[in-house]
């Protein structure tokens, strides 16, 4: 069933095929000039087979004219169509063998032929058989038998087989049906398209009783890829007949003093597949410029998705040329090796992993296929640098970094002078709108409509028409508010972008810059959006409800003496702050209780709202001082949270009060509550000296116990799919570059869902949450979830007992006076009976 994908695949994504066919029409139109057929824009694949009945005077038939003419005058296509086709002649068995009377005979068969509709119901109908007697005999034996708790399992793992076996075959089938719309509407079995392209290359005739060296029949004849070079040899086309001076790709010689006017006159000189592959590698010096130019030069039609990943490789699995590079012992990691030459062209390698285990090593590897023919060559490289003010990450990340072109390319390469656009004017909208904001009191949540997750509330996503179109609203308080359209998926543009965002690309917003949130999120954090679908003839329009929930979010803020609080990738309260003034849509900050100013970008990642303090003279409190708590009264509010305090007998004293470093006394004196709770410490300690064990009722002293204890840090990529599955989505993270199994919940094609099958290749199909399922994907394109680390400072991994911990949650007091909150909450997970509650008291 997969090769009959591959094979589909490969016609379909064929860059070089339509080049072949397009000759063939040609020559039949010159042949059939001055008839009625003379002017055909196309012909029946077919009538490929029908080549071989028209001859010449010397008894070649028309295959081998147009072979000669397209080996010669389209070298570079010949040997790309010949890599790209070969699912197909993969498919097809070749044998030479003599007959009784000593007759050398070219026998095929084909592997695949259809898909195995009627296989799937045959299993079907053994399983429902296999299902009764199980039920027979587990009554005789009974269900606590072996047999009784063994086999209905097997019998079930067996069920969910032939379900995903009918699931791949109606895969094979719905890519059948592409490949026939892609032919007109011609309808072809597997077996007779292979049939017929492969007779078009490697007919029998040429093989059988032609005395051919062995060397040259063996790659037909053992599954083994071959090269135009064989079918050359073998059409005996190694000089052509009808352009004996040489085709296109015939690059004239230059004499030396004339070289550079004419290179002028010429233009760029073309490159043999190992000069270029040599030129390319010189312009390569990360894995991602690797990924990218295997996609955009690569002649491997399995790899060229997915940036020339060749997955693990073992000795003995690729050709010799490749793994003598791949397994040299000096072998570096992502450096660009070669070029080696093998039968399908030139190939660049890099290696991006090495694992050895006990029996074998395997690396992980991609490579860059460069078939015979003639190339431009790459320009050497430039680099773009893109000045960027503050941290580049996430959004912004993306489209800031250091960007690479060729040279000689004319501008940016596609697609970022668009998003470089869009993101100056990303930038610009949020200017604009928090300018619009300017003096509203608060922290005002702004967000753009990109990058969402979208759920459907009922329904499946994916069964919504693809022809269907509609209107975006939202309704806000019995209003309907339009938010925009729903577009059609079969539109050019839309079906270009699903692949890699989903159903997004169906959603076109009226306002796709930053804008207010106000009323459209719910408690969820997401917005209903109601989907109203158009239909045609007067008939009830249909209505849907879509679940969207931004990720791309920030703060409107400008009021003064606005109260916040500093956040960073650790803490949540590194510190309190005041604004002080804005900065072009920026925030300025003073910290608490110091003169040092900082510039922020409100978003929900770096600020949170803090407490507002303000008291009037004479009220008494208790601040937190080096020495310990102190009693303090107010002598004056000065502004914001700033206070001047009187410290006992002490001068006056400016103070920025927060969260953390005062409180309303609970008794008379600071010294007083210090005196009760050392109290209540020695309480705890003499009457909770003891505690019951909660499994075998024995007294245990709790001074006298300890548990080891060990942080979860880095070690959260262990927690078993299964229970990954039943978390709730704010525990988990979503991470790329994490290796993928089966059942693993992933983000694809803007939804989560799990892995449902691999293909050969590692490409993963998804069912997403809606129900629907995603075709075959690279690994690159998914994250896979991972449940958020519960120990994220350094200090934290070092704990072992619970006397280690202590320290850790009595943190220096020092930075509370600036409200910082350093302390990490912190959760001890154990069975029963282990010491969670004498812990607790320890």
């Amino acid at each position: 069933l997969e090769a009959v994908r591959d094979i589909v695949d490969c016609i379909l994504t064929s860059r070089a095929l339509p080049t072949f066919l397009g000759l063939v029409l040609a020559v039949g139109n010159y042949l059939n000039g001055g008839t009625g057929r003379g002017q055909a824009d196309g012909f029946e694949i077919r009538a490929l087979g029908l080549l071989e009945s028209i001859k010449d005077p010397n008894g070649n038939d028309l295959r081998h004219f147009v072979l000669d003419m397209f080996f010669h005058l389209k070298p570079a296509e010949a040997g790309t169509l010949i890599y790209e086709l070969f699912p197909c002649f993969c498919n097809v068995t070749r044998r030479l063998s003599k007959n009784a009377i000593g007759t050398e005979e070219f026998n095929k068969g084909f592997l695949v032929s259809a898909p195995g509709t009627d296989e799937v119901e045959r299993f079907k109908g053994e399983l429902t058989e296999a299902q009764s007697l199980c039920q027979q005999a587990t009554a005789k034996l009974g269900a606590s038998t072996v047999f009784g708790k063994t086999m209905p399992v097997m019998l079930e793992q067996a069920k969910t087989s032939i379900e995903e076996l009918a699931k791949l075959v109606d895969e094979a089938s719905n890519h059948l049906s592409q490949l026939w719309e892609y032919l007109g509407g011609q309808v072809l079995t597997i077996r007779e398209l292979c049939e017929l392209l492969d007779n078009l290359f490697v007919p029998a005739e040429l093989i059988a009783n032609r005395g051919l060296d062995r060397d040259w029949v063996e790659p037909f004849t053992s599954g083994q890829s071959f090269s135009t070079n064989h079918l050359k040899r073998i059409w005996g086309l190694e000089h052509s007949m009808l352009f004996p001076g040489g085709g296109d790709d015939e690059v004239p010689k230059v004499q030396d003093g004339a070289a550079a006017a004419h290179a002028a006159d010429l233009g760029p000189r073309t490159l043999d597949a190992e000069g270029f592959c040599r030129a390319l590698a010189a312009g390569i010096r990360h894995p991602e410029e690797f990924a990218s130019a295997a996609q955009n030069h690569s002649a491997c039609l399995g790899t060229r998705s997915l940036g020339g990943d060749l997955g693990d490789i073992e000795r003995g699995s690729m050709h010799p040329a490749i793994e003598a590079l791949l397994f040299d012992s000096e072998l570096e990691l992502k450096k660009v090796l070669g070029p080696v030459e093998t039968q399908a062209g030139w190939h660049l390698v890099m290696a991006m992993k090495k694992t050895r285990g006990m029996l074998s090593t395997t690396i992980r590897a991609s490579h860059i296929l460069i078939g015979p023919g003639r190339y431009e060559p790459p320009a050497a490289e430039e680099v773009l640098a893109l000045a960027t003010a503050g941290p580049t990450s996430g959004e912004e990340g993306a489209i800031l970094q250091t960007c690479r072109r060729w040279s000689f390319a004319v501008s940016l390469p596609q697609g970022f002078s668009t998003a470089l656009e869009e993101e100056t004017q990303a930038r610009q909208s949020l200017l604009e709108c928090r300018e619009k904001l300017q003096g509203r009191p608060g922290l005002t949540l702004l967000f753009r409509w990109q990058c969402s997750f979208i759920t459907s509330a009922k329904g499946i996503l994916s069964e919504m028409p693809a022809k269907a179109t509609g209107l975006l609203s939202f309704n806000a308080c019995g209003d309907k508010v339009e938010l925009g359209q729903l577009l059609a998926a079969d539109s050019p543009a839309v079906r270009q972008k699903m692949a890699q965002q989903g159903f997004e690309s169906r959603l076109k917003w009226n306002n796709d810059g930053w804008q207010e949130a106000g009323e459209l999120f719910g408690h969820d954090d997401c917005c209903d959006v109601q989907v109203t679908l158009k239909q045609e003839g007067g008939s009830p329009a249909s209505t849907w409800h879509l679940k969207v929930r931004p990720t791309l979010l920030a703060y409107a803020a400008s009021e003064p003496n606005l109260r916040v609080a500093l956040c960073s990738e650790h803490y949540w309260f590194e510190r309190c702050a005041t604004l002080v003034r804005v900065r072009d849509g920026h925030i300025v900050v003073r910290v608490d209780n110091s003169d040092e100013e900082i510039t922020v970008d409100p978003r929900p990642k770096t600020i949170l709202l803090a407490g507002s303090f303000r008291y009037g003279k004479g009220k008494q409190l208790v601040l937190l001082q080096e020495q310990g708590l102190k009693d303090a009264r107010v002598e004056e509010h000065i502004a914001g949270n700033r206070h001047k305090l009187k410290l006992g007998d002490g001068e006056p004293m400016e103070v920025d009060l927060n969260e953390t470093n005062h409180c309303v006394p609970l008794m008379a004196s600071a010294a007083m509550f210090e005196k009760a709770r050392i109290e209540y410490c020695k309480d705890l300690v003499e009457k909770g000296g003891t505690i019951t064990d909660a499994i075998t009722g024995n007294k245990l002293r709790v001074d006298e116990q300890l548990v080891r204890l060990v942080g979860e840090l880095g070690a959260m990529d262990q927690v078993p799919a299964a229970d990954v599955a039943k978390m709730a989505f704010d525990d988990l993270e979503w991470v790329a570059g994490l290796e993928i199994g089966l059942s693993d919940r992933v983000w694809a094609q803007g939804s989560e869902g799990c892995v449902e099958h691999i293909d050969r290749k590692g490409r993963c199909m998804v069912r997403l949450a809606d129900g629907s399922s995603t075709p075959p994907l690279p690994q690159s394109q998914l994250k896979k979830a991972r449940p958020i680390a519960g120990v994220q400072q350094d200090a934290f991994s070092k704990v072992q007992t619970i006397r280690d911990l202590v320290p850790l949650l009595l943190r220096d007091r020092e930075a509370r006076m600036s409200g910082a909150r350093l302390t990490q909450p912190v959760l001890v997970r154990a069975g029963p009976g282990t010491g969670k509650s004498w812990s607790l008291k320890q």
